[in-house]
């Protein structure tokens, strides 16, 4: 599912930035800068590697069990998925058309923050420490995504170039890592 999205999201900068060569030059460069990418790159923290967690993380007494938080995941992750699809292919038009990039950032960014706000949800419920933790470092991935796309104000290259970082690419990995034992 990450690596579909991931494609989505190059091939839709790419896209973009073939888009921004052909249309008249504006105040947007095509060029992707430094932008939201600068600030995510050094603080993964726990994203990079987060199968490496100590097992004797307590999980919430009672909490529903691996297998149905890892249901659950599947299925918040599909649906964000299926969301990001739709989101993804209305940017380019959002690109040519300068009054469209701002509703079209902030429609991203609330389908990242509903993302955000389903996965901190199955993570509170989890009975499995590690599987919890796991969660978490999604969940503040994503958080830390949407706060580099809020400083890309209404530019669209700025706000994909905030998806496009190795952290973003890589979520979800310790948690197919935990589900799949």
């Amino acid at each position: 599912m990450r690596r579909r999205l991931a494609a989505l999201v190059l091939s839709a900068a790419a896209l973009l930035v073939l888009s921004a060569c052909v249309d008249k030059p504006r105040d947007q460069n095509p060029s992707l800068g430094t932008g939201g990418n600068a600030t995510t790159t050094p603080g993964s923290g726990g994203t990079a590697s987060p199968g490496v967690v100590p097992s004797a993380l307590p999980g919430v007494p009672g909490g529903a069990d691996l297998k149905t938080v890892c249901a659950a995941y599947a299925k918040v992750e599909g649906e964000a998925g299926a969301k990001f699809l739709t989101l993804v292919q209305k940017l380019p038009e959002a690109i040519a058309e300068p009054l469209k990039a701002g509703p079209a950032v902030a429609e991203l960014k609330t389908a990242l923050k509903e993302y955000q706000a389903k996965l901190s949800a199955e993570a509170a419920r989890s009975a499995d420490g590690q599987l919890r933790t796991a969660i978490e470092a999604d969940a503040a991935t994503i958080g830390k995504t949407v706060a580099n796309i809020e400083t890309a104000g209404d530019d669209v290259t700025r706000a994909l170039a905030a998806l496009n970082t190795p952290e973003f690419q890589k979520l979800g990995e310790g948690v197919k890592a935990l589900c799949d034992k």
